[in-house]
C-alpha cells in the first residue's frame, strides 16, 4: 500500500515541480561580437533576484603539420547573482556580483628536425579567475521573451602552470569592457 501511495504521489510532484520551474527559469544566449557565444541559464531565487549560470568560450582545437602537432581545450563557467529593478513598464536595470573561471589546456609536440635532435613536448594549463560586477538593462518584449545589453567590469588573475610547475608569474588585470554583451532570453 505504501508503495502504491508513493507511486501515485510521483506524478503529482512532477507536475508541481514542472509548473513551479516553468515560472522560475530562463534560458538564453549571449554574445559580444557575433563570433563567440555563451549559453545562459537563470533561476529565480527570490522576487527580482536570479542566479545566472554562464557557460561559454568552449573550444577544442587540433593542429598538425610537418613541424609540430598541438591540441587545445578551453572553456569558461561563471555565476552572476543578478538583481533587477524596474525602471519602466518594460525596462529593468540589472546588476550583481559575477565570479567566473576560464580554463585552457594546451599540449604541444615539436618534431625533431634532424637525427641529432629530439622531439620537444610541452603542456600548459592556463587559469583565469575573475571577480566582476554586472551592469546592464533588459527590455521585455513580452512575458516570455526579453533582450538585455550588459557589461561585466572586473579584476582578473592570470595563472599559468607548465610542466616545470607554477610559472613564476602572476598577472593581475583590472578591466572595464566598454563593449556590451547582447543577450536574448526566453522564460519558461
Amino acid at each position: 500500500m505504501k508503495k502504491l501511495t508513493y507511486i501515485s504521489i510521483i506524478p503529482f510532484l512532477v507536475c508541481c515541480f514542472n509548473s513551479y520551474s516553468q515560472k522560475k527559469m530562463e534560458i538564453g544566449i549571449g554574445t559580444y561580437d557575433l563570433q563567440s557565444f555563451r549559453f545562459v541559464l537563470k533561476k529565480n531565487t527570490k522576487p527580482n533576484k536570479y542566479l545566472q549560470y554562464r557557460f561559454g568560450d568552449f573550444g577544442i582545437d587540433t593542429q598538425r603539420d610537418s613541424v609540430s602537432k598541438s591540441g587545445r581545450f578551453a572553456g569558461s563557467f561563471g555565476l552572476i547573482f543578478e538583481k533587477r529593478k524596474e525602471i519602466g513598464e518594460k525596462m529593468r536595470f540589472i546588476h550583481g556580483f559575477a565570479p567566473s573561471l576560464y580554463l585552457s589546456y594546451l599540449n604541444q609536440k615539436i618534431f625533431a628536425q634532424t637525427e641529432y635532435t629530439e622531439d620537444i613536448k610541452t603542456s600548459n594549463i592556463y587559469l583565469r579567475p575573475k571577480i566582476g560586477y554586472l551592469l546592464g538593462v533588459q527590455y521585455h518584449f513580452s512575458e516570455k521573451f526579453y533582450a538585455a545589453l550588459q557589461t561585466l567590469p572586473g579584476i582578473t588573475f592570470n595563472l599559468n602552470f607548465t610542466e616545470d610547475g607554477f610559472k613564476k608569474r602572476l598577472d593581475l588585470e583590472g578591466h572595464f569592457k566598454p563593449r556590451g554583451e547582447f543577450q536574448l532570453v526566453y522564460k519558461f
